[in-house]
């Protein structure tokens, strides 16, 4: 596809008047453009998994490029272009993180008591031993959000399948652009962020019970499809 882009753009930049070394520039954008070398594939992939590797790194607001390599090696649609799709990996990483949180608040079980023991007649009874304090901070299971939690967890689950379905078409060919990795993974750029936002939302406002499934209910009332299926099926699993 290179070559036929190239021998069709030499007779025009010839008769524009360019000289062969600003077509050599042209081209070298142009590849840019349409394809990714493999290590940075690989490192986009990783990105898109939760890790951050060499060349992308998580900051402030999300995994981004390293300083220095975007400049020498991309081109600014393409470093614009990496940076919006590995945020999906920080979604995602974000995602995980709180789901490992909630399977952590397991419920607090109290051993049974046993009966005391009445002793032979005749006999003294035995004293009954001191009861045993109550844990401190014993905060019961959030169980709504418990289960929606379980719902994302399956959710994440789905969405690495998606990462590495388009690993398996990239390694198949490598000409393929990364335009078409964003396609790839369109449904989940809407959906990550729109799940991301109500879990923050509910950490900090201590949802519970009723109060999160009318807020999975607002959530749901939404024009984007993807996001108002996701936010249903959360409200079915509550």
């Amino acid at each position: 596809m290179l070559v036929t882009v190239g021998t069709l753009a030499l007779p025009l930049a010839l008769a524009l008047g360019l000289s062969r070394s600003a077509l050599s520039v042209a081209a070298r954008r142009l590849r840019g453009l349409l394809s990714l070398p493999l290590s940075m594939l690989h490192e986009v992939l990783l990105a898109l998994s939760g890790c951050p590797g060499y060349i992308i790194r998580e900051g402030e607001r999300g995994f981004e490029l390293v300083p220095g390599v975007a400049e020498e090696f991309l081109h600014p649609a393409e470093v614009a272009l990496v940076e919006r799709i590995c945020a999906l990996g920080w979604y995602y990483r974000q995602l995980d993180n709180f789901v490992g949180r909630v399977k952590s608040q397991a419920l607090v079980l109290h051993p049974a008591r046993a009966a005391p023991s009445r002793g032979e007649p005749g006999s003294e009874p035995e004293p009954e031993p001191e009861p045993e304090p109550e844990p401190e901070a014993s905060v019961p299971p959030r169980v709504y959000l418990r289960a929606a939690a379980m719902a994302i967890d399956a959710m994440l689950e789905q969405y690495l399948d998606s990462v590495a379905d388009a690993e398996v078409q990239f390694l198949e060919d490598p000409a393929l652009p990364l335009s078409h990795l964003q396609y790839l993974l369109r449904h989940d750029q809407l959906v990550l962020p729109a799940v991301h936002a109500l879990v923050v939302d509910a950490e900090e406002r201590d949802m519970r019970g009723g109060v999160l499934m009318d807020e999975l209910h607002r959530r749901s009332l939404t024009g984007v499809p993807c996001v108002e299926s996701k936010m249903l099926s959360l409200l079915d699993a509550t």
